[in-house]
């Protein structure tokens, strides 16, 4: 008999704590400002494509930087909106490009 309460003890200490580890929140990734843009030359237009600039990007232990790029235009869509970094309660977070 006692050695099925310490077994029975063991199971629920267990199953406590395995619990609560479940119940903590996922950690926000550490990492504050987003640092200022390097500066870039802007290419000549290129007819049917739209100039996405260089951004930094979070790359889970640092910032990386992304050179800028030639995205091809959508006829679908009137126009492109940048990504961006907001600041959103304490944390920064990035918002895509995209065409509406």
């Amino acid at each position: 008999m006692t050695h099925r309460r310490t077994l029975l003890g063991a199971i629920l200490a267990g199953s406590l704590f395995t619990t609560t580890a479940f119940a903590q929140p996922e950690p926000r990734p550490p990492h504050g400002p987003v640092p200022d843009l390097k500066p870039e030359d802007l290419p000549p237009p290129r007819q049917g494509y739209t100039w996405e600039p260089g951004h930094w990007h979070w790359a889970g232990h640092e910032y990386e930087w992304r050179r800028g790029h030639w995205i091809e235009s959508r006829a679908a869509y009137r126009h492109f909106v940048h990504g961006k970094w907001e600041r959103k309660g304490g944390d920064w977070v990035w918002a895509p490009a995209h065409w509406e």
